[in-house]
């Protein structure tokens, strides 16, 4: 029975409603606008005049632009992930490995050879299109997941509230993370979207199409797969079979229709090596992937192994965090039994914070997957009846903020793992939470 007496905690005016729907909006767009830049330069005409600037350009980005005389409109150094993938597209086109594509500022594509067949049609397309189009379905499955966070709270809840603060509070708490995906044009809102889609449709019961999208983001970042053994001990085996069925079919069957059984089984084994570099290989600086996945001073590799290899400077890092993520696992166990079937989506939520935290790459916006246990502990400080457990959220989302918010666009403080920790004080708060929890008893 929900407690219509907090029916009008959190009450907002419909003129404060509007002016954030409509700052919400002015963002995107003006986000969108500078990753479609980001991802230049274009050529938007041709001219005399166009010559110098056609030279800078050459110098800048390395390699000969011959459009003589044309005008380029966009980002003279390239600053986009997503020319990554639209040269794959090429790439298995033309019937080259998509495993030595590069973009032209050096980078590769390390993910499964299914997803390489979705940027097929991308790479046919001009590079402006190919890269707004891309945006603007980034965007979609952004707001998507963000609703579908929303979705389970609110309704997993015996409380009810003004659902307005869970639509503002968890994404303004993660915007890093979301501008850094978004920007870049990285394949990570599309993972996001998987993620809490599947966790959704596992909660409404659809336990097998919930698998199946899961499989999407396991294949996509491979890290989701850490969320199975919480299915598995709660015997949800549906959930669990048609997991591991997508999986199987998406990196065996689907790619090896469109690319043959050889190629694929070829590509595979490629994609087996490097995932195994930044567990296995993070000494090999001859690499030249190195530079683009284990390299202890990429700041923007936030998870609690290369945020404790850059502050230790310890080989012994990986061990101590394997440690840690033990103990934690042990913690959630003990905490999870004693609940038994209450605050289930507490314990998921911490759940998804570990297996970001224990992912040996987790690049900054891999933590938009906080989304839900952001949105839960912000519902719990709006909402919850027991008083302390009420101030533990509070002070969770106040600790998180500050940490989260105060490493954007400072190098200098992401190379000691603001975001880190800040998800560390979020386990810890929710798992508390999960203890005394009177908003979440299902």
């Amino acid at each position: 029975m929900r407690m219509d007496s907090s029916a009008s905690v959190g009450f907002v005016p419909l003129w404060a409603k509007r002016v954030t729907w409509l700052a919400a909006v002015v963002w995107i767009v003006g986000l969108g606008i500078s990753t479609v830049y980001r991802a230049g330069p274009y050529q938007v005409g041709a001219d005399k005049s166009g010559l110098q600037e056609l030279s800078r350009l050459e110098k800048r980005l390395g390699f000969s632009l011959d459009q003589n005389g044309s005008k380029f409109w966009g980002s003279h150094v390239h600053r986009t992930d997503f020319s990554i993938y639209t040269a794959v597209g090429r790439a298995i086109i033309d019937g080259t490995d998509i495993y030595e594509a590069e973009n032209i500022r050096g980078w590769h594509y390390n993910n499964a050879p299914v997803f390489g067949l979705l940027f097929v049609p991308f790479a046919v397309m001009p590079l402006f299109w190919a890269a707004l189009i891309w945006y603007v379905l980034s965007a979609t499955m952004v707001i998507a997941a963000i609703i579908f966070c929303v979705r389970m709270v609110q309704q997993d809840s015996v409380a009810m509230g003004e659902p307005f603060w869970l639509y503002v509070i968890p994404p303004v708490l993660l915007i890093w993370p979301l501008m850094s995906a978004l920007a870049r044009g990285q394949m990570t809102p599309f993972m996001f979207a998987l993620v809490m889609a599947g966790l959704y449709c596992q909660w409404r019961g659809r336990e097998w199409l919930g698998g199946s999208v899961l499989a999407g983001a396991i294949l996509m970042k491979i890290f989701p797969v850490l969320l199975l053994p919480y299915f598995v001990w709660r015997k949800r085996w549906r959930f669990v079979l048609a997991t591991l069925l997508a999986v199987v079919l998406g990196a065996l069957v689907v790619p090896a229709a469109a690319l043959g059984w050889n190629t694929n089984v070829k590509y595979l084994q490629e994609w087996g090596s490097i995932l195994q570099r930044p567990m296995f290989e993070q000494e090999r600086s001859e690499d030249s992937r190195f530079g683009e996945l284990s390299s202890p001073d990429l700041v923007r590799n936030q998870s609690l192994q290369a945020v404790l290899k850059r502050i230790t400077k310890s080989s012994s890092a990986r061990w101590f965090a394997a440690a840690i993520g033990l103990a934690m696992a042990a913690a959630m166990i003990a905490v999870a039994l004693q609940v038994r079937e209450k605050n289930q989506l507490l314990i998921s939520s911490t759940v998804i914070v570990w297996a970001v935290l224990m992912s040996p790459v987790s690049w900054s916006h891999y933590f938009m997957l906080l989304m839900l246990p952001v949105a839960a502990a912000t519902w719990m400080a709006i909402l919850e009846q027991d008083v302390s457990t009420r101030r533990v959220a509070v002070i969770t989302l106040v600790g998180f903020g500050v940490l989260a918010l105060s490493s954007a666009g400072s190098r200098a403080l992401q190379v000691y793992g603001p975001i880190c920790w800040g998800t560390m004080v979020l386990w810890g708060g929710l798992l508390l939470c999960a203890r005394g929890s009177r908003s979440f008893l299902k």
